[in-house]
């Protein structure tokens, strides 16, 4: 009876973990592979350390830093569509030499 509790319980705890990556946004298939293999390795280590909770609790905390990887790469992308499109502040255009400048005199101060 006790191992019937302990499965019956771990598969709410895996549907709950799932169901709020699923209805959350659109991913690409890399962040999903990250997602699943951050949930994976977590598993498995916290249930080879410390049984059937420390598999939830690292399969948690797998999937977190699985997010934390896409979060960065997503934020790694903008930065360079970003880039690629030119200076859009008044510090970016008094960065550039006064022959490319679309706004004259620019005042930028860096503390």
């Amino acid at each position: 009876m006790k191992l019937t509790k302990n499965t019956i319980t771990t598969a709410i705890a895996f549907t709950c973990l799932l169901s709020g990556s699923a209805i959350a946004e659109q991913r690409s298939k890399q962040e999903k592979t990250n997602e699943v293999v951050g949930l994976s390795s977590g598993l498995i280590i916290g249930t080879a350390i410390a049984g059937p909770l420390g598999g939830i609790i690292a399969g948690v905390f797998g999937v977190m830093i699985a997010d934390d990887v896409n979060t960065d790469k997503r934020l790694e992308t903008a930065q360079h569509s970003l880039e690629k499109k030119g200076p859009r502040t008044l510090c970016d255009a008094a960065k550039l030499p006064t022959s490319k400048r679309t706004l004259h005199g620019a005042n930028c101060f860096h503390g």
